[in-house]
């Protein structure tokens, strides 16, 4: 990763999650329990802490939220989260699918060295031959080098 500071690092992730499910990050952040935005925030707290542990900690993780005048988190909160994320990729296919998109694009917003799945890839080759969207605007969009995508597609 890059020399940036864990805030900004929680920021990119928090920007990764938001723009995946087409949100608000602000959406994310708020203190509700309505499922729906319970899980993205858990899914924060998850890959937050996934990547910045050797940083941050749960506590520092759930504090996180007071920058963006949102009450914090405490950090078995954050904790409860982590655990969650990870019991439900094991047993649901669907989200596991989803969270392995939303990881290859925080490790290439992160600038982890990674290679996209082959799932991900597929899911370009075919959005290639189906719609009007250039390997340009694939890249963006699932933060995948243009390389790696014609690679795939004539390879």
């Amino acid at each position: 990763m890059q020399h940036r500071t864990p805030n900004k690092l929680l920021d990119e992730i928090l920007n990764v999650i938001a723009t995946h499910y087409n949100v608000d990050t602000s959406y994310i952040l708020q203190n509700t329990r309505v499922n729906e935005i319970v899980w993205k925030r858990q899914l924060f707290f998850h890959f937050s802490r996934k990547y910045l542990k050797d940083k941050l900690s749960y506590r520092e993780i759930g504090k996180y939220p007071k920058q963006h005048n949102v009450k914090g988190y405490n950090h078995a909160t954050v904790l409860h989260s982590f655990r969650v994320v990870q019991n439900v990729i094991e047993t649901d296919k669907n989200e596991r699918i989803q969270y392995n998109e939303i990881n290859e694009k925080i490790q290439y917003a992160l600038n982890v060295k990674c290679r996209p799945s082959k799932n991900v890839l597929k899911k370009i080759e075919i959005l290639i031959n189906t719609t009007e969207l250039t390997i340009e605007q694939l890249s963006r969009a699932y933060k995948i080098s243009v390389n790696q995508i014609k690679q795939y597609v004539n390879g």
